[in-house]
């Protein structure tokens, strides 16, 4: 290599990310699986050191990890080109792409219906493709699963399923995906159908045999329902799915940085920002229509709270019990008389922690023998 070298095409056919450092140029990050002819000035010495930095996918994004570096003289490549690499792959688990997995279970079901959703959101910019749809189920009546695609909102049930990464690297890929179950009454049918199949007793069915696929795209969701003829039995569903991998912009360079999030004509209730922590309930969800909902505290500048809650009910200077809604012991509890015409005469509404509950607030109303309504603010520090 020398001074009069214009081009040097990279080929990099591995999962790696990889620092190329011209000597006399400069540094540049480039992608995985990915060709460019990169234009090179008069001051590069010929010297090119390649490092293999980050495994973008944690997968076998390629057969093998190969780097093959060719150059051109001035006037001898007239076509530059950049983009990125695909290879031929048996089956959708050979693509290169992280793959994942989300497993409920039910060991003796409460209801007669059984929900798993897998929801795509919107934000993620990749698609979902599902490979896996499997149930099982010990009930002898032949229930039926239903296999669906829901557009809109995530449907979010109340119990968290986490998305294992099949990778087995200490640092895996994490899943954009948001999985949830439930143990519901009612069927749960709002979206097309993929396929209803009729469920064997004791035997393991799949809705996606190869190659079948279904893919879902940002703010979609797969859903699968099991519905049987009874409660009490025992019931097992999992999802397999790979997920795009996002190509970094041409030479590796991330050129700009998001500095706000912008949601507009999605329905409404649909999530905006959603976290879980592993193996704990949902902390924190915003949606578009504006509810923010905390698992725990609320830190302000100065001081904190965790819950509060507006009550009603009646009271006179005799202490008596009312329900607060709150679900813990309040710590503060503030009055306000309700009654059209208020008394000549103060009122005095008073509260008594050491006679309340998680469930009931200790109020009195001092300051007279009459019966008075109030509407009030129970608040948890």
């Amino acid at each position: 290599m020398g001074v009069s070298w214009e081009y040097v095409r990279i080929i990099n056919k591995s999962p790696y990310m990889l620092s190329l450092n011209f000597s006399g140029i400069g540094t540049i990050d480039f992608p995985e699986m990915y060709l460019e002819d990169i234009a090179v000035s008069k001051n590069w010495t010929g010297k090119l050191v390649v490092t293999p930095r980050i495994d973008l996918s944690n997968t076998s994004q390629s057969l093998s990890s190969l780097v093959t570096v060719n150059a051109w003289a001035q006037g001898e490549l007239s076509n530059p080109q950049a983009q990125p690499l695909t290879q031929q792959a048996v089956n959708v688990t050979g693509s290169g792409k992280p793959n994942f997995s989300a497993t409920v279970g039910f060991g003796s079901t409460v209801t007669r219906e059984q929900n798993f959703n897998i929801f795509n959101p919107p934000g993620s910019g990749v698609n979902f493709t599902f490979y896996a749809a499997r149930v099982f189920t010990n009930d002898a009546s032949i229930p039926t699963a239903n296999l669906e695609i829901v557009n809109g909102a995530d449907q979010n049930f109340v119990t968290p399923v986490p998305a294992v990464s099949h990778s087995g690297k200490v640092n895996p890929p994490v899943s954009f995906a948001h999985c949830t179950a439930s143990d519901d009454t009612a069927p749960n049918i709002i979206g097309p159908l993929v396929e209803v199949i009729d469920m064997q007793q004791n035997v393991t069915q799949d809705f996606l045999s190869f190659p079948d696929t279904v893919t879902i795209s940002p703010g979609s969701q797969l859903c699968i329902l099991l519905s049987a003829a009874a409660a009490a039995h025992t019931v097992r569903l999992t999802m397999k799915w790979t997920e795009d991998i996002a190509v970094p912009a041409q030479g590796g360079v991330i050129t700009s940085i998001a500095t706000q999030v912008i949601q507009d004509g999605q329905p409404a209730g649909n999530p905006v920002v959603e976290a879980t922590p592993s193996g704990g309930p949902q902390g924190v969800l915003l949606t578009n229509d504006g509810q923010l909902t905390l698992a725990k505290t609320l830190n302000l500048p100065v001081g904190s709270f965790s819950r509060m809650n507006i009550f009603t009910g009646v009271a006179n200077n005799v202490f008596s019990l009312v329900a607060h809604g709150l679900g813990v012991k309040p710590d503060i509890v503030l009055f306000i008389q309700t009654q059209s015409a208020f008394d000549a005469t103060a009122n005095n509404f008073e509260y008594d922690p050491a006679g309340s509950d998680a469930t009931n607030a200790r109020v009195a109303n001092t300051g007279g023998a009459s019966t008075r309504p109030f509407t009030a603010l129970a608040i948890k520090k």
